[in-house]
């Protein structure tokens, strides 16, 4: 495959307009963000959690008011009762960072059921098994931070959503401390769930994914990156930035379910069809929508090649009025 782009670019007339080249994925689905078509799902979520866990915090509490078992619904629909009958002593039992996530998302509205609340969470199993205190964690991060953090972990990889092939949560995360500016729009999204993005979009932010690739890039356009990073570093195809047309439908899936999980406070939910969210249910089950432009192979004429063994006046080139180029698998003068 690298040989193939190799190629391609080579080529005069793909040398033109390499803008227009690296707005195109090279497959149907993005090299960056997908196995041959399947979610490439993040080996270690909970690599998250040493990003926010404190080296020192308080003692865990020796008795608490309830405790809550493992469940994101079951945390917040318990946890606001429990909260709402004044226990203040509040112990989560779970093994998924999501629930560590989407609590330190939920608790400045949860604190605000409980002011004097105090929310730990028992985590892990075996030799990984520790307490973490949501109280400290949140003070840690700021108000600001905390409740961004859904919307950055559904971006950077979750159980439903990708994450970008090479870049674990701790890269991420310290991308995030180098880019701050992102924060601004990671809160947004977590204060209105299900905001429906466009590539034009003010809070449509691929700045934070050139940064994630090239922490010294003073390039906006994630296009522009793909480009630089390909030709004048030598990065393979599964190591630059997805396309700005697959990035947006990777930020539309984050942003589906950063919106589920920001809003599981709510007694009666209203989740959109995921559909409107750049998913797609073409027979039994749900696939991600990975591009709307089309691959390069179908977007660059250029791209077409024959295998002529006559005179090339009647192939696929001389069809689509282009000449044999070193592509080809022919004899013509013009493929030499």
């Amino acid at each position: 495959m690298l040989l193939f782009l190799a190629n391609c670019i080579s080529l005069c007339r793909i040398v033109s307009d390499l803008k227009e080249f690296f707005s195109h994925e090279i497959q149907s689905f993005p090299p960056s963000l997908s196995d041959f078509g399947k979610l490439h799902l993040p080996n270690t979520k909970s690599e998250l959690l040493k990003c926010i866990e404190l080296s020192t915090q308080p003692e865990p509490l020796s008795s608490y008011d309830c405790i809550i078992l493992d469940g994101a619904v079951l945390v917040h629909c318990h946890m606001q009762h429990a909260l709402q009958q004044d226990m203040r002593k509040i112990e989560v039992r779970t093994v998924d960072t999501d629930v560590v996530v989407i609590l330190v998302g939920a608790f400045r509205a949860l604190s605000g059921i409980q002011p004097l609340a105090d929310i730990w969470v028992a985590f892990g199993m075996g030799k990984n098994y520790r307490f973490l205190s949501i109280n400290a964690i949140c003070d840690s991060l700021g108000e600001p931070k905390a409740q961004a953090l859904p919307v950055f972990h559904a971006l950077t990889g979750c159980d439903t959503n990708s994450a970008f092939k090479g870049k674990g949560k701790k890269t991420a995360w310290q991308a995030w401390q180098v880019f701050q500016a992102v924060t601004n729009t990671f809160v947004h999204l977590a204060q209105h769930p299900f905001e429906k993005l466009t590539a034009d979009s003010e809070h449509f932010k691929a700045k934070a994914i050139v940064v994630l690739y090239d922490r010294t890039s003073p390039l906006s356009s994630v296009n522009d990156a793909r480009e630089g990073l390909f030709c004048r570093k030598n990065r393979s195809v599964e190591r630059i930035p997805p396309t700005k047309d697959a990035l947006l439908q990777h930020t539309r899936q984050a942003v589906y379910q950063a919106g589920i999980w920001t809003t599981s406070m709510q007694t009666h939910q209203v989740i959109p069809s995921s559909q409107e969210f750049s998913w797609n249910k073409p027979s039994n089950s749900w696939e991600p929508v990975w591009i709307t432009v089309p691959e390069v192979s179908k977007a660059c004429r250029e791209l077409i090649k024959c295998s002529c063994k006559g005179d090339c006046s009647n192939c696929k080139c001389a069809k689509a009025n282009i000449i044999c180029s070193p592509l080809c698998n022919c004899k013509c003068s013009h493929s030499n």
